[in-house]
């Protein structure tokens, strides 16, 4: 006897994601685009506690307690990008420009701020 089990989810799980944005980190488009329209600056700030200021790292090692901030700043840095693409997609971009990330640490928390500019490109037409 084989039984199989299906979970059908009552929500959407690409829901958040930003599909179809371009990051770009540099200020000039790609070679063979053109900017059509210029949004303006989407940006976004995140706040989480620093795990190795947590009062369970008595107890850890400092290894686990390194792995655990490594990977916060790994989950907060795309969580941000995430977030700043759904903007860049809400405003009707499909490309972010000059895109940073900076990750502060300040008192018990992880601070994480992203910029950019959101903007809609296209290819180069032959005729252009």
């Amino acid at each position: 006897v084989t039984v199989y089990i299906q979970h059908i989810m009552d929500f959407n799980p690409v829901e958040d994601s930003s599909i179809g944005v371009q990051v770009i980190c540099s200020s000039t488009v790609p070679e063979g685009y053109v900017i059509r329209e210029l949004f303006g600056l989407v940006d976004e700030l995140l706040v989480q506690p620093d795990p190795e200021r947590n009062w369970q790292d008595n107890f850890r090692t400092s290894r686990s307690s390194n792995d655990a901030r490594q990977l916060l700043l790994l989950t907060m840095d795309g969580k941000l990008r995430r977030q700043i693409g759904r903007k860049v997609t809400d405003l009707g971009g499909n490309v972010l420009l000059a895109y940073q990330t900076n990750l502060d640490f300040e008192d018990d928390f992880i601070i994480g701020r992203g910029r950019g500019t959101a903007a809609r490109v296209e290819p180069v037409a032959d005729n252009e």
